[in-house]
């Protein structure tokens, strides 16, 4: 099991952050507004995102990018328009990680989806796209949810595949 960072603190990223955290992953929740992630510390709930659902005590908050970045896996948890611009101006902090892209569409200047986004801004991460059907709420309420992780690397593919699942929030890989 690796160390997890979800980029984005919106209801999904929030709610993917507290199920991996209750299921004892080492998970770092990064949001970009510092009052707001020092509010969720303080309170233990994203309140203007996803109100009404407790964040574990194991799960660290933070609004420092940098120390974020250093976990194995990233999910980024970020409105597919501002992906881009947040790969490219974070690229040296991201490139030859594992990238995991929860938006969903595409980024409407570029034309681009999600692994393409990545491919562009960092050449050496390993990209992944983890999508529904599914509902922040759900997820966050430990009610059973099923997501599909996509990735052209099969090894990379199985590895996010066992460090992403947990009992209530399984990951399955499309058929080859």
């Amino acid at each position: 099991m690796t160390a997890i960072a979800v980029l984005g603190a919106g209801a999904f990223g929030t709610a993917l952050a507290i199920t991996l955290a209750r299921d004892g992953r080492e998970v770092v929740l990064w949001g970009r507004d510092g009052t707001a992630v020092a509010a969720m510390r303080r309170t233990r709930v994203n309140a203007a995102r996803l109100p009404g659902a407790e964040l574990p005590e194991a799960l660290r908050l933070s609004d420092d990018l940098a120390a974020s970045t250093r976990a194995d896996t990233l999910l980024l948890a970020l409105p597919a328009q501002a992906t881009g611009g947040f790969l490219a101006d974070h690229h040296a902090l991201l490139d030859g990680k594992a990238l995991v892209a929860t938006a969903k569409g595409v980024d409407m200047a570029s034309l681009r989806g999600p692994t393409a986004l990545i491919a562009a801004a960092c050449p050496a991460a390993r990209a992944a796209v983890l999508t529904g059907p599914s509902f922040a709420a759900d997820i966050a309420r430990g009610l059973p949810t099923a997501l599909t992780l996509a990735c052209t690397d099969e090894a990379t593919g199985e590895a996010l595949q066992a460090n992403l699942s947990t009992p209530s929030c399984g990951y399955t890989a499309p058929p080859t």
